[in-house]
C-alpha cells in the first residue's frame, strides 16, 4: 500500500487574459459573483490543468519505509535537494525547483509501487488528485505511469476511499475526511495548516510546512485504509 495526497496552487493574476475572461464569463453565466467563494478568481488553485502541483505526500504504512514529501520550491539554487524532516517517525522531503521534475519523481515512485503489486490509496483521489496530477503532467508533456482515474468500480491499482466508503456511488451522500477519521478512530492530520491556507503559505515560501501537511494527510489516509483493510477492502479486490 502507498497512500498519497497532493496540494496545488495557482495565482489568478498569473493566468492569461484569455483564460481569465473565459472563466469570468463562465462564472457570470452560472450566476456566480466575482467575490463569491466559488468564483474562479477565488479558486484558481483548484483549476484543472492550470494549478501547479506544489506538494505530494507519500506514506507506505508500517511495513514500508515511505515517509516522504515531494515539494516544489522555486527558490532552490539547484534542481533537486533532499532534506530531513522532523516528524516523530522520521521523513524525507525531496525538494524540486521545477514542477516537471516533481511530477516525474511522483510517476516514477507510483510506477515502481504498482509494478511491485502495491495498491495506491487516496481520499477523493479519483475526483481530484488523480485528474490534477494527470492533467498537469499532460500540460508539461510528462506521460503518467499509472491510470489513476479508471471506472468507478475498478479499485486496483488505485483505491479511492471516497468511492469505497460510498460503495461506488450507491450512497450519494458524502462525508468529510475528518468525519471518517473520527468514525474509524484515526488520528486526524495536524491542523497547523488547512487547504484554504496553502496558497498563502506557498506565497510566503513556507514549503516545508506545506510538505508536512501533505504527508500528514497521506498518513491519515493510509491509516484509514488499514482500518478498512480487513473488512471492506476485500470486497473490491486484495493487494
Amino acid at each position: 500500500m502507498l497512500a498519497f495526497d497532493i496540494e496545488t496552487y495557482a495565482a489568478w493574476d498569473s493566468l492569461s487574459p484569455a483564460l481569465r475572461d473565459y472563466l469570468e464569463g463562465r462564472d457570470q453565466a452560472r450566476g456566480i459573483a466575482p467575490d463569491h467563494r466559488r468564483a474562479a478568481a477565488q479558486t484558481a488553485s483548484l483549476l484543472p490543468g492550470v494549478a501547479q502541483v506544489i506538494a505530494v505526500g507519500l506514506w507506505g504504512g508500517e511495513a514500508n519505509s515511505e515517509r516522504l514529501s515531494l515539494s516544489l520550491d522555486p527558490t532552490l539554487e539547484t534542481p533537486h535537494v533532499d532534506k530531513k524532516g522532523d516528524l516523530d517517525e522520521g521523513w524525507v522531503r525531496h525538494c524540486f525547483r521545477a514542477e516537471a521534475d516533481l511530477l516525474r519523481a511522483f510517476w516514477a515512485l507510483v510506477g515502481e509501487a504498482t509494478a511491485a503489486g502495491r495498491r495506491l490509496v487516496s481520499f477523493n483521489g479519483r475526483a481530484f488528485d488523480g485528474p490534477m496530477l494527470s492533467l498537469r503532467s499532460a500540460v508539461l508533456g510528462i506521460p503518467p505511469s499509472v491510470a489513476l482515474v479508471g471506472p468507478r468500480q475498478n479499485m486496483i491499482p488505485h483505491t479511492d476511499l471516497v468511492e469505497l466508503l460510498s460503495f461506488s456511488g450507491a450512497r450519494r451522500d458524502r462525508y468529510t475526511f475528518a468525519y471518517w477519521c473520527e468514525v474509524f478512530g484515526v488520528a486526524s492530520p495536524k491542523q497547523e495548516l488547512n487547504g484554504a491556507a496553502v496558497g498563502g503559505a506557498f506565497e510566503r515560501g513556507e514549503h516545508e510546512t506545506i510538505a508536512r501537511y501533505a504527508l500528514e494527510d497521506a498518513r491519515a489516509t493510509g491509516e484509514l485504509y488499514q482500518r478498512l483493510q480487513p473488512t471492506l477492502v476485500p470486497l473490491v479486490g486484495s493487494e
